[in-house]
């Protein structure tokens, strides 16, 4: 009786062991933010080393963000590339808080550590992902065959073939990256207190894969003011099943495209929010996201004609 008294507890023993360590290992899995993609070691996510922007509340929501915070609007900046965009609208829109989501993960680095960024850091969260609704990871070209290499990069390879050779050269630094549905993030941004907090611009410039990530956006589209995209496939091949017209889409949650600029550049308001816009047009930052800005006037004119 001993015997088997003896036996039982080591079987207990044992297996209380391997609950424990199986309990380890799970944990340390969670705990490890980064996994081996087709030879490359990949960071499972990266928000941002600063705690206070990227804490949220008991619902989720940016804490940032809240009702009582010194901001005003949200835009969000799919293709942050070197921060043109955020650093213009934050030099006219100082009570703007920013997404930016960027694939190039020399730029996500080089805005938390480069003084080119000091003046928008406070006021910016930049994720250093792939924005797309296909999800997995992916080989990122960072630039290599444009001007050899640039902050510009594409998911897609190039369509001139002189170009594209160069790219296939350097196929061995192309960076493996995380894609990410842009409602993931979305959905963690407090929702419009009009006219108190707003949901200004969605911008999009992620080089033939634009139409792809606002779709990932889903319905909180609905929330902004405007979609501003370089809704242009001239320098990529985008692969078969790949959206590239922004139209069906942005028709369908009720935006009128007013600015339309070869090669694809375009500007497109919210008839749900129109009358808020056509108030105060210099709030919202969907006028002065190109080189050369739109007359608000104009854009208020086409809408209520009925768009282009």
């Amino acid at each position: 009786m001993n015997l088997v008294i003896f036996f039982l507890t080591l079987t207990l023993i044992y297996i209380a062991g391997a609950i424990k360590r199986a309990t380890s290992e799970t944990q340390d899995s969670a705990n490890d933010p980064l996994e081996v993609y087709d030879g490359h070691l990949v960071l499972k996510s990266i928000i941002t080393p600063r705690a206070e922007h990227s804490h949220v509340d008991k619902q989720g929501y940016l804490t940032i963000m809240a009702d009582g915070s010194s901001y005003t609007s949200f835009s969000m900046d799919v293709g942050f590339n070197a921060g043109q965009t955020s650093l213009h609208w934050h030099a006219h829109h100082p009570k703007l808080y920013v997404i930016g989501v960027e694939a190039n993960h020399h730029l996500a680095y080089q805005f938390e550590h480069s003084s080119h960024f000091s003046s928008i850091r406070d006021h910016t969260l930049v994720v250093h992902a792939a924005a797309s609704s296909r999800p997995g990871v992916v080989k990122f070209n960072p630039g290599f065959g444009w001007d050899n290499v640039s902050d510009t990069g594409s998911l897609f390879p190039f369509k001139d073939q002189k170009r594209e050779s160069v790219r296939l050269k350097y196929l061995n630094s192309h960076v493996a990256v995380r894609c990410l549905r842009l409602d993931s993030i979305l959905r963690h941004v407090p929702p419009p207190r009009s006219p108190l907090f707003v949901w200004d611009t969605l911008k999009l410039d992620v080089q033939g894969a634009d139409v792809d990530a606002m779709i990932s956006a889903g319905d909180y589209v609905d929330h902004f003011m405007c979609v501003v995209g370089e809704f242009e496939t001239l320098h990529y091949s985008t692969p078969a099943g790949i959206p590239v017209d922004p139209a069906p889409f942005l028709k369908e949650h009720q935006f009128v495209i007013v600015y339309d600029v070869y090669p694809g550049n375009s500007i497109w308001l919210n008839k749900r929010h129109f009358a808020l816009y056509k108030e105060n047009p210099r709030r919202f930052g969907c006028h002065d996201v190109y080189d050369s800005l739109a007359d608000t006037n104009k854009l208020i004119a086409v809408f209520e004609k009925g768009g282009l």
